[in-house]
């Protein structure tokens, strides 16, 4: 799980990330929200995309991007992967970029402006919205995103090899998804003293070059790691590639449509 407080510039804020295709929008409209000249904290959780969706906002943040973030930003991160933070920091050499967990920030009470979680928070990791609430400054604001509505996604096929797990961890694949359904994250923040919270719909689209880029995405995964320790890599590979195959678009990538929900909101006070 990825994270990075990305830029420092006069205000300060938080977060964590799990990035994809539809990143772009995301950004645009947590900018809008959010407030920009604030310090950043992104968190990833995908593994196929962890690396590029923490330093892509890094960067983002660092430098003043054609979405006019900031300028003059000085960026700083945390990731549960030290392989992950080594490529962090060869792509953004001059943040501050350590390894460590979101359950225990190594950063004091009332700390950032911002905090923002892409799909790094799941319904089984719930209590870190305590810790985001901690670091948070009177009228400080928060941005998290998680899955919506997958079995009624168009793209929900991209997940369909999760399945091949065994059935405990399946079932707590499901329990991962909790805060999509409706009123669950608006009960959180709210049990957690956020005020002033709304609901988002947030485009995402995860595309793939071809079925074999596809096949080791999703084995990068952590549900595709318990797959495989269930069926063996071999079977998992089979299963992933016709999955794959049955959605092949001549002449274009594998595109998946998923629905992703975002909240939005900010805790009492004035900043």
């Amino acid at each position: 799980m990825g994270w990075g407080r990305a830029f420092r510039h006069g205000r300060r804020g938080l977060s964590w990330t799990k990035d994809g295709a539809g990143g772009q929008p995301t950004w645009r409209r947590w900018q809008s929200h959010l407030a920009a000249g604030s310090t950043w904290w992104f968190t990833t959780s995908w593994a196929s995309t962890t690396v590029t969706g923490s330093s892509t906002w890094l960067v983002a943040a660092a430098w003043r991007s054609s979405w006019h973030i900031c300028a003059g930003a000085v960026c700083s991160g945390i990731d549960a992967s030290q392989r992950l933070v080594a490529v962090a920091r060869d792509r953004n050499p001059s943040a501050d970029i350590r390894v460590g967990d979101m359950h225990a920030l190594p950063w004091g009470d009332a700390t950032f402006d911002v905090v923002t979680s892409f799909r790094g928070v799941w319904g089984t990791t719930a209590d870190v919205v305590g810790e985001i609430r901690r670091v948070l400054v009177p009228g400080g604001r928060v941005g998290l995103t998680v899955w919506g509505h997958l079995k009624a996604s168009p793209g929900f096929w991209v997940m369909a090899p999760f399945a091949l797990a065994a059935a405990p961890e399946v079932e707590h694949q499901a329990g991962m998804l909790a805060l999509g359904r409706p009123g669950a994250g608006e009960e959180l923040l709210a049990r957690h003293g956020f005020v002033d919270i709304e609901r988002i719909d947030v485009p995402f689209v995860a595309e793939f070059a071809d079925p074999d880029i596809y096949v080791r995405a999703m084995a990068s995964t952590g549900p595709g790691y318990e797959a495989i320790q269930n069926v063996g890599e071999a079977a998992f590979a089979d299963a992933a590639t016709n999955e794959a195959i049955a959605h092949i678009r001549d002449g274009l990538p594998l595109r998946a449509e998923i629905a992703l929900v975002g909240y939005l909101a900010r805790t009492p006070g004035a900043r």
